[in-house]
């Protein structure tokens, strides 16, 4: 376990989440820069995504990045632009980004500023972009694998809610081998 100099209560709160959780990746920790950050790994419907908490204890912040399994070709990085758009105006925390090095990435920052460092600040952000990319890997897949535009994958998802019993995890992309 990492030892946590006592005035770094945000890395502290980070070190809690973790052993509440059950994980057991070390923090890395510069004491000079005042910062900390760990680099772990989390799987969502059997797909693996990176996630990074840091914390900066000078601008009292905790930021939560999880980066997806799916890389965006650059053709087809400004249809990923669109779709991220969109839905970033479903989500309620956090945004997704269309990244310049051709990935998605969900990212959720708080302020902490002398609050609670109670850990479900963590969970709230964690839990944001664990359902961003539950619910939406499965478009994000489309528009890469089948070349599909948001305009027709946001079309079918919003047919598919309207029918009982049905949801995102219905869209499948034909011939192909996306997960959903």
């Amino acid at each position: 376990m990492t030892t946590i100099p006592e005035d770094m209560k945000l890395t502290t709160m980070i070190q809690n989440w973790l052993d509440e959780a059950g994980w057991k990746d070390d923090i890395e920790i510069d004491p000079e820069a005042r910062t900390a950050r760990v680099i772990t790994h989390y799987e969502i419907d059997g797909h693996t995504y990176h996630l990074f908490i840091e914390a900066d204890e000078g601008r009292q912040q905790l930021t939560v990045y999880m980066y997806g399994c799916i890389g965006i070709p650059a053709a087809r990085y400004a249809e990923a632009c669109k779709l991220v758009n969109r839905i970033n105006c479903k989500i309620g925390t956090g945004r997704i980004a269309a990244i310049s090095d051709g990935n998605f990435q969900y990212k959720a920052l708080v302020d902490i500023d002398g609050k609670s460092t109670a850990t479900t600040a963590i969970d709230n952000m964690f839990d944001g972009g664990r359902r961003a990319f539950k619910d939406w890997s499965n478009g994000m897949g489309q528009l890469i694998f089948c070349g599909k535009s948001a305009d027709q994958i946001l079309e079918e998802l919003d047919k598919a809610h309207q029918q009982p019993g049905t949801g995102a995890d219905v869209l499948i992309c034909p011939g192909s081998l996306v997960p959903s």
